[in-house]
């Protein structure tokens, strides 16, 4: 007869038999790998339609013996991108940062505070109402504001002040608003 060796963890039968794995654990086993599967088919068909979509409505190469044009082509930009525009103020941005400004520059501790609330957001509006009175420049606006980026959603104008002074107001659009648009920052310029 063999002896057993004391140093192994030997409980039982020393070859196991397949009835250690319970069917149910089997099942659940094919079912995961399975479902992987129609995954990973389901993906490859997905990326495939879309390349296909994509070729189909790309535009066909026109041979031409004409030389290459200087000028850049001026496709439009995609709906509800943020790529500027040039030079062209949105709709209300003009008039929200000049209302922002002077609302910005108002000295009345009440007046400021209603201004502000109309025409900066929550946190902006806080933090200038805290601003004392002696750190509020006595200035007034020189001109209108002067765009310097303008997009679908944001716009940026710098308003140059009495006194030398200039400051920066980003805006960001926002349909509940007055004129539509939001301060959202200033800065000096």
């Amino acid at each position: 007869m063999r002896r057993r060796d004391p140093l192994t963890y030997d409980l039982g039968d020393p070859h196991p038999t397949a009835s250690t794995v319970s069917r149910p654990m089997i099942l659940l086993l094919a079912s995961i790998l399975a479902i992987a599967a129609l995954l990973v088919v389901w993906m490859l068909h997905a990326v495939n339609r879309t390349t296909t979509a994509t070729d189909d409505n790309a535009p066909e190469a026109v041979a031409s013996s004409a030389s290459p044009s200087t000028e850049a082509s001026a496709s439009p930009a995609p709906l509800g991108s943020d790529e500027a525009t040039a030079g062209i103020a949105p709709t209300g941005s003009q008039t929200a940062t000049a209302e922002f400004v002077a609302a910005w520059l108002e000295t009345n501790p009440t007046a400021r505070k209603q201004a502000l609330q109309r025409t900066a957001t929550p946190g902006l509006a806080e933090q200038l109402m805290m601003t004392t009175q002696e750190n509020i420049p006595d200035a007034t606006p020189a001109g209108a504001p002067t765009l310097e980026h303008a997009s679908t959603y944001s716009a940026q104008f710098v308003q140059n002040l009495t006194g030398d002074l200039s400051i920066r107001v980003y805006l960001a659009a926002d349909p509940q608003s007055r004129n539509g648009w939001i301060a959202t920052s200033v800065e000096q310029a």
